[in-house]
Formats: C-alpha cells, sequence, structure tokens
C-alpha cells in the first residue's frame, strides 16, 4: 500500500503547483489568476496588457494621454492589472514581480516628469511592456502578440 501512495504524491505535488495560477486543466493557460483567494480571469489581464501595447505605441508618437489611458478609462485600467499582476507573481516568480514593479515606477515617474511624452517615454514603456509580456509568460498565460513583437 505505501508504494502507491508515493506515486500519489507527484501528481497531488503538480495539481497542488496549478492552483498558484487558478487552476489548469492539462496544457493550456490558466482561466485565472488567483491573488489569496481572489479569481483574476486570464482574459481581462490579457486584454489590459494589450492596452498598454496602445499606451506604448502612444509613448513613442508622442500622442494622446498617457495618464488617462494607463490609470484607467474606457480603453481599460492597464495600471491596476499590473499591480495585480506583480502581486500574483510575488507568490512564485519572486524576481519578475520585482521587476514588473520596478518598470511601473520607472514609467510611472517618467509621466509625472514629462506630460507630453519624450523618448525615453517610450524606452520606459518598452520596457514594461516586456516585463508584463514575460511575467505573463512566467504564469503560463500567453501574452498579446503586441506584447510580444508579434
Amino acid at each position: 500500500m505505501m508504494r502507491g501512495t508515493w506515486r500519489a504524491l507527484p501528481t497531488a505535488l503538480v495539481l497542488l503547483g496549478l492552483g498558484a495560477c487558478g487552476g489548469g486543466g492539462g496544457s493550456g493557460q490558466p482561466k485565472n489568476l488567483s491573488l489569496q483567494g481572489l479569481k483574476i480571469p486570464t482574459a481581462q489581464v490579457v486584454t489590459n496588457i494589450s492596452t498598454l501595447c496602445a499606451v506604448d505605441q502612444q509613448a513613442h508618437a508622442g500622442t494622446g494621454d498617457l495618464n488617462g489611458a494607463f490609470y484607467g478609462g474606457a480603453s481599460g485600467e492597464p495600471h491596476l492589472v499590473l499591480h495585480q499582476l506583480a502581486a500574483v507573481l510575488a507568490s512564485s516568480h519572486h524576481a519578475a514581480s520585482a521587476d514588473l514593479l520596478a518598470k511601473m515606477v520607472t514609467f510611472e515617474q517618467d509621466l509625472l516628469v514629462n506630460p507630453v511624452p519624450e523618448p525615453k517615454t517610450g524606452l520606459a514603456a518598452d520596457a514594461l511592456l516586456r516585463s508584463a509580456s514575460a511575467g505573463l509568460t512566467d504564469l503560463r498565460v500567453k501574452p498579446p502578440a503586441c506584447a510580444t513583437g508579434g
């Protein structure tokens, strides 16, 4: 009987590991990301990262209301979702969480100092988008094509 118990242990550990991402039935991405019991729909996160792609384009073009696009408005709220993503990452991907938060601070400081985007604003937006994309990948979530250059 002890042999069967030990064989089941690796399977149980794998299933517990999948729980951190909100479940996983197979090789697909999780339907939800779990944050201290709160289920965040993966589709919502990916949609808001897509909105971040538009913010990145605006930052490079030097046009549009970057503050409105980043902090909220009709197009979504990537700022809040990035904080949620960083919190989800913190439980099992500490370095990715810290990197995302650091990139957010750099971008936010640039928005504060430069109401009209400068070239470095676009570079900060690029770095933030890459970090968010890497975080999604760490969680087995496919980033939007605009975040991966595809």
